[in-house]
């Protein structure tokens, strides 16, 4: 791993752990998805990895009560990683599960297209 993306996996760790300890639930429930994606991460090579541990982070810092804007924890929280130059990352978490679908709902087009949705390579074979 180069340091730069440890470092943004460290970055994520430390920044969901005090938006989202405050929040139990909240916080369980990413650190069972940060599990997960730590499984799934030993499958792909060693440089993306970071890229699946640290979203698993920050995918729900939009929940924070000092960050709802929109409404939308995914828009709320890629909002917040794109002011603090984290681009990729919010990304990532504004396209995370089924957000865009909740952003049509919620008339929040607008504001989900305003984020890069990455599509993740397939699979590859040990």
């Amino acid at each position: 791993m180069t340091g730069s993306k440890l470092e943004t996996q460290r970055w994520a760790a430390l920044v969901a752990g005090r938006l989202l300890r405050p929040l139990d639930p909240r916080w369980r429930h990413v650190l069972g998805v940060v599990a997960a994606a730590g499984w799934v991460a030993e499958v792909r090579p060693a440089e993306e990895r970071p890229w699946l541990v640290a979203p698993a982070y920050v995918h729900d810092v939009g929940y924070a009560p000092e960050l709802v804007w929109t409404g939308s924890h995914a828009i709320d929280g890629a909002l917040w990683l794109r002011a603090r130059g984290r681009e990729r990352l919010a990304g990532l978490v504004a396209h995370h599960f089924a957000a865009r679908f909740e952003a049509y709902v919620q008339g929040l087009d607008a504001s989900m297209a305003a984020f890069d949705r990455e599509e993740s390579p397939s699979p590859s074979p040990r």
